[in-house]
């Protein structure tokens, strides 16, 4: 059979894009009978088999049948199973996911991402930073943001580096493009101006937090290696400077007193930063923003997506023709 179809994420999948180990991750069966496939690489084009049938006439009458599957229905039908694992995700079980995240900041015991979040967003001027950069940053960045090409090749260099660290991320075959399409949905569902729940904010400030360790970091790595680095003294003052500014207004951003938090912003906007740091001039709160969705960003590709998918219950079924 060239199509199998997959009880774990609901969808149709071509034996061409699959490797064996996928039928047992991705709990693929036969789309006629439900019983458990294996795949065929040896001869010829890839192709799913039952792995013991009941009776040896299933193979050739699910191959006949499954033949006849409909390319346009089954396309159909695995648009709408995606819509429904997405709102299977969404809610309680991303900000699960998010505290999850291998390479995210770590939450403290007990309430945990549930109530730092929320009080966090609260602090400051951080809310106003959310509702700026999900007004403004995102449709400046909409066209490169909804283009699945782009997303997958970011996040296949993002996961380059980091890979050993995510015991959770597919390596490779259908599993791994299961995996980066369900970061992809929920990137979509999470930008789209008119879906105002809160998963975007939880993912903000995530981001955001990531990027104050990081900023901070390099402050401090950068006046460590001074006498190190083979980067000019220039260079190194730079990004010594851009450190600590970030951090700086980073932690301005949360603070109770207004004017602070006020003067952060306004410092964000009048002073640049430019290269080394960049390649083009601009202002820091532009670096800031662009910065902060880069790492959203990254978190979506490196979220353990599959094991959650586990306790799903699937709504959905293969149209047995």
């Amino acid at each position: 059979m060239r199509t199998g179809y997959s009880l774990l994420v609901d969808e149709y999948v071509d034996a061409n894009l699959a490797e064996p180990v996928d039928c047992k991750v991705l709990r693929i069966c036969c789309p006629v009978c439900q019983e458990k496939v294996v795949l065929e690489t040896e001869v010829g084009k890839p192709r799913f088999r039952h792995a013991a049938p009941k009776f040896p006439s299933f193979e050739a009458e699910c191959e006949s049948r499954s033949s006849e599957f409909d390319p346009d229905y089954c396309n159909q039908h695995n648009t709408r199973a995606r819509q429904r694992r997405l709102e299977f995700l969404k809610w309680d079980r991303f900000k699960q996911l998010l505290g999850e995240d291998p390479l995210g900041p770590p939450y403290k015991e007990g309430g945990g991402i549930w109530e730092e979040t929320p009080k966090l967003l609260r602090m400051g001027a951080l809310s106003n930073i959310s509702y700026w950069h999900r007004r403004i940053m995102v449709p400046c960045s909409g066209e490169r943001l909804k283009d699945p090409v782009e997303f997958f090749a970011t996040a296949e260099r993002h996961l380059r580096f980091v890979e050993e660290k995510l015991p959770d991320v597919p390596e490779s075959g259908l599993r791994r493009q299961v995996h980066l399409q369900v970061a992809f949905d929920l990137l979509q569902s999470l930008v789209a101006r008119e879906d105002y729940d809160d998963d975007y904010d939880w993912l903000f400030v995530h981001a955001f937090r990531i990027c104050m360790g990081k900023w901070v970091s390099v402050a401090e790595n950068a006046q460590k290696d001074q006498t190190q680095s083979e980067a000019s003294e220039d260079d190194l003052q730079e990004h010594t400077a851009a450190g600590s500014i970030l951090g700086h207004c980073a932690f301005k951003l949360m603070s109770d007193d207004r004017l602070e938090a006020h003067k952060a912003i306004e410092t964000l906007i009048e002073v640049e930063i430019g290269p080394p740091v960049t390649e083009e001039r601009m202002p820091f709160l532009i670096f800031f923003g662009a910065d902060i969705a880069g790492e959203m960003q990254y978190a979506l590709h490196r979220l353990p997506y599959l094991p959650l998918l586990a306790a799903y219950k699937r709504p959905c079924r293969p149209l047995l023709t």
